[in-house]
C-alpha cells in the first residue's frame, strides 16, 4: 500500500481514489433566491392579503391585547392583604387591652385594699394593701391595722431560670 500525499491519491489493493478537483466558484448574478418569509414586511395599518395556493387569509393588523395577569396572582395579593390585615387587627386588640390595663390599675401597675387578714387589725381598723407590678417585679405593702409604723414589704421578681422568688418580710421601723 503506497500513499502519494502530493496527488492526494491513496492507492489501494481494492482500487484507487481520487477527490473530486477543486474548482473555483465563480458569482453567479444571475442566480436569485426568494426572501425568506420571515423577514417579509407586511404593510402596518392596513390589511393585507395572503394567499396560498385557492386559501386566501386576510390579515387585518391591530394592537396585540393586553395579556391579564394568572388569576392566582390576585389570590396572592388578596392572601398577603389578609395576613396583613389579621396582624394588624391582632397588634391593635393588644395596644387596646394594654389600654384598658394602663386606664384600670395605672402604670405602674397598682391596686389597694382593705382587709380584715387577723394582723392586728379589726372591722373598724382592717389592714391596708398596696400591690405594685412594674415590669414583673411585684412588690406588696401591708399596713397591719392601718398603722405605717408595723408596715411590711414583700417582694417578688423573677429570675433567669424563671424561678418565682420572694424575698422575705422586711419590716419597716
Amino acid at each position: 500500500m503506497q500513499e502519494q500525499i502530493a496527488n492526494h491519491t491513496i492507492q489501494r489493493a481494492s482500487g484507487r481514489y481520487a477527490p473530486p478537483p477543486e474548482e473555483e466558484v465563480e458569482d453567479d448574478d444571475g442566480y436569485t433566491t426568494r426572501m425568506p418569509r420571515s423577514a417579509l414586511r407586511y404593510g402596518a395599518g392596513r390589511p393585507y392579503t395572503i394567499q396560498q395556493g385557492n386559501r386566501r387569509i386576510v390579515l387585518h393588523p391591530e394592537p396585540p391585547p393586553k395579556k391579564s395577569k394568572h388569576y392566582l396572582v390576585y389570590i396572592g395579593i388578596g392572601m398577603v392583604a389578609m395576613l396583613a390585615l389579621w396582624v394588624g387587627f391582632q397588634m391593635l386588640g393588644s395596644l387596646w387591652s394594654e389600654h384598658q390595663l394602663d386606664a384600670t390599675y395605672g402604670f405602674p401597675r397598682t391596686y389597694q385594699v382593705d382587709e380584715v387578714v387577723g394582723h392586728d387589725d379589726s372591722t373598724s381598723h382592717p389592714t391596708h394593701f398596696i400591690f405594685l407590678n412594674l415590669k414583673g417585679r411585684v412588690v406588696i405593702i401591708e399596713l397591719p391595722g392601718g398603722k405605717s409604723a408595723n408596715a411590711r414589704i414583700y417582694k417578688r421578681w423573677e429570675n433567669r431560670h424563671d424561678c418565682a422568688c420572694w424575698q422575705s418580710a422586711v419590716h419597716l421601723s
